[in-house]
């Protein structure tokens, strides 16, 4: 299964959440982008080192943030009713994926870490494929 890796846009970024950074034309130096005032929060670090996915998850009542610190990585995400139809997009800047968004990182350097904030209780549901995601990295 091959897929374009996409360059993450406010626009073509939209269908699965936010691109954390300011409004265009914002002279601001402080902007809420994502406010959750429903549950509390947690914030971790995440190492993914796999270059292949089998599997896509979701939190139908979590946002998720996925803030690249290290390294290169692949953000695969769909919308909630085709987990099949996803698009792959080069995590280069912070995210935040709205509730209910089928996603999962691939790595694509030996040394990745991204933060991660969700709610501090997340339910977690799965979609498995029937054949693996693969990056293929030419020389490897």
């Amino acid at each position: 299964m091959s897929k374009l890796i996409q360059n993450i846009t406010k626009n073509n970024f939209s269908p699965y959440g936010y691109v954390l950074d300011f409004s265009d034309n914002t002279t601001d130096e402080f902007e809420i982008i994502v406010k959750e005032s429903e549950s509390p929060w947690r914030m971790a670090v995440y190492r993914p080192h796999s270059r292949d996915c089998d599997f896509l998850e979701n939190h139908p009542d979590s946002m998720e943030s996925f803030e690249p610190t290290k390294g290169i990585s692949l953000l695969i995400v769909a919308e909630k009713n085709t987990p099949n139809n996803f698009s792959v997009f080069l995590l280069d800047k912070p995210v935040c994926l709205y509730k209910g968004i089928w996603h999962n990182v691939m790595a694509l350097s030996e040394d990745v870490l991204i933060r991660v904030t969700e709610n501090l209780e997340v339910e977690s549901e799965y979609h498995y494929f029937d054949k693996k995601i693969e990056v293929l990295i030419e020389g490897k």
